[in-house]
């Protein structure tokens, strides 16, 4: 049996391959090894989302609202170019706990975090003076409307915003949980 690793036949040890050439070779891989999974504060290109355009994520740091049970405009997105928000989610700094972004406790503890599409901002609602003007971190995932939708494997592309055409339908059932009311 002939082995080759990176172009070079090798022998000897078990099989013909000793324990360093795979270590070596494992090292050789890993060396050249970028993780996907990219957090930065500049935006990056992730992939590419179910309609062909590209996917971006941006990290921010930011503040909660700046007072209680009122909206606060907290970062201005419109430079972006956003068409669909995919996802986004983050964590507040308080000074004896993180906790995440948007939440619900009870009564006014709670934080509340939204994107308004036609100001082209984040705001934030808090219900405790606990929350107020805290650091807070957000992660952004993103297509953008300069974006040019990919060809499907038949060659349709996205339409109106609609999926391809060629995407077959799926069946819509109510799962275990959902009721429905009869007339």
């Amino acid at each position: 049996m002939k082995i080759v690793i990176d172009g070079k036949e090798v022998s000897g040890g078990i099989g013909g391959v000793t324990l360093e050439q795979i270590q070596e070779a494992v090292d050789n891989k890993l060396a050249n090894y970028t993780p996907q999974e990219v957090y930065s504060t500049e935006e990056t290109r992730i992939g590419t989302w179910i309609d062909g355009k590209p996917l971006y994520r941006l990290c921010v740091e930011i503040r909660t609202a700046s007072t209680v049970h009122t909206q606060s405009y907290i970062f201005d997105a419109a430079s972006l170019q956003i068409d669909k928000l995919v996802h986004f989610h983050g964590s507040i700094l308080l000074d004896a706990f993180i906790t995440p972004l948007t939440f619900y406790n009870g009564g006014n503890y709670y934080s509340s975090v939204f994107y308004d599409k036609g100001k082209k901002q984040f705001m934030s609602h808090v219900g405790d003076a606990a929350y107020v003007n805290k650091p807070a971190y957000m992660v952004l995932e993103y297509t953008k409307t300069t974006g040019q939708p990919a060809a499907s494997a038949s060659g349709t592309t996205e339409q109106s915003g609609n999926f391809p055409l060629d995407m077959p339908s799926m069946p819509v059932s109510a799962s275990a949980g959902d009721s429905k009311e009869e007339d």
